[in-house]
């Protein structure tokens, strides 16, 4: 189940938060949002936890809590809305 993270401090990169959310469930697959021009990071992650169960963990155990420095909020990915053509 995906979650999205925002309020995420540019140093934690994929490494720092492959581990924090390892600590509470299995992590699929990550990925840390990036500006499409200079490849900086934007502060936003979706983490795709293998489990509701760890994704609800994830969340709340994360959510407001401060991560170096910056507090974060986790919450459940919202689904993309369909385009109508």
């Amino acid at each position: 189940m995906d979650i999205y993270i925002s309020g995420l401090v540019p140093e934690i990169g994929e490494a720092g938060l492959m581990k924090l959310f390892s600590a509470v469930g299995k992590v699929d697959s990550l990925r840390l949002i990036r500006d499409r021009l200079s490849g900086a990071p934007t502060g936003y992650a979706v983490v795709d936890m293998v489990t509701v169960d760890g994704a609800e963990r994830a969340i709340q155990v994360f959510n407001g809590k401060s991560v170096l420095g910056s507090p974060i909020i986790v919450s459940k990915s919202r689904p993309k809305s369909k385009s109508h053509h």
